[in-house]
């Protein structure tokens, strides 16, 4: 009924048909489901989503809540020693430093500055010295 040939040709353009419809499918799965109205960004909701089915959670919420502030009694529980009578935390935008003035160990350091002015600085022993460019822009109107 059918040559070979015919039926090679038949079966290429069923699969090139095949290709095109699964394309379109495709395509308007993701106009509709995964961007926002034919723009390159993804919503927030097909994240939410997939994220939940995959993973068991919503990454969306947690790096929402990632971005909110975090208390301050909090941060103090979390607060580490840096060095001795300085405390610090931080959790996204909330940070919190503590000083114990009385248990800081202080060091001192000497600067020359370019208009020849000596400047004398005191900073927490086990820290790093302020760079002499920091000391000099501070002072730089002296």
């Amino acid at each position: 009924m059918f040559s070979k040939q015919a039926l090679n040709n038949k079966i290429k353009y069923l699969a090139i048909l095949l290709a095109m419809i699964f394309s379109f499918l495709i395509s308007d799965y993701l106009v509709n489901s995964v961007f926002y109205s034919y723009s390159p960004k993804v919503k927030n909701s097909f994240i939410s989503q997939w994220s939940k089915r995959l993973l068991g959670k919503d990454l969306i919420a947690e790096w929402k809540k990632s971005l909110l502030p975090v208390p301050v009694e909090e941060l103090k529980k979390q607060a580490k020693t840096i060095a001795p009578g300085i405390k610090t935390a931080s959790h996204g935008p909330s940070s919190y430093t503590g000083y114990s003035m009385s248990k800081v160990k202080w060091e001192t350091a000497v600067y020359k500055l370019a208009n020849g002015k000596i400047v004398k600085i005191k900073y927490p022993k086990g820290t790093k010295k302020p760079p002499k460019e920091l000391i000099e822009f501070m002072h730089k109107n002296d």
